[in-house]
C-alpha cells in the first residue's frame, strides 16, 4: 500500500491549479484551500472558497482536467463530495 503523502507529492500544484480555474471559470473568484489525493485513484480534491462558501472540485495528477459535481461511492452510497 502506497503511503497517502507518497501519492499527495503527484497532485498538480497551487499554480497549475489557479491557472487551469481561470481558463475554466473565467471571472469567478476562487482561493485554493487543500489539494490532496482524493478516494479515487488518479484524482486529487480542490478545497476552494468562492464568495464565502466552500466546496470541492476535483482534478487528474497533470491539472489538465476539472471535474464539478457530486462523486458518489457506489458501495457506500456516500456523497464523497460533502465537507
Amino acid at each position: 500500500m502506497v503511503h497517502p503523502s507518497a501519492i499527495e507529492a503527484n497532485c498538480p500544484t497551487t499554480v497549475t491549479v489557479k491557472h487551469v480555474l481561470k481558463k475554466v471559470f473565467p471571472g469567478e473568484r476562487m482561493e485554493i484551500g487543500k489539494i490532496e489525493p482524493a478516494e479515487i485513484p488518479g484524482i486529487c480534491k480542490v478545497q476552494i472558497k468562492e464568495e464565502n462558501r466552500y466546496r470541492l472540485l476535483y482534478t487528474d495528477l497533470k491539472g489538465e482536467f476539472i471535474l464539478a459535481g457530486n462523486i458518489f461511492e457506489a458501495k457506500s452510497k456516500k456523497n464523497l463530495t460533502k465537507f
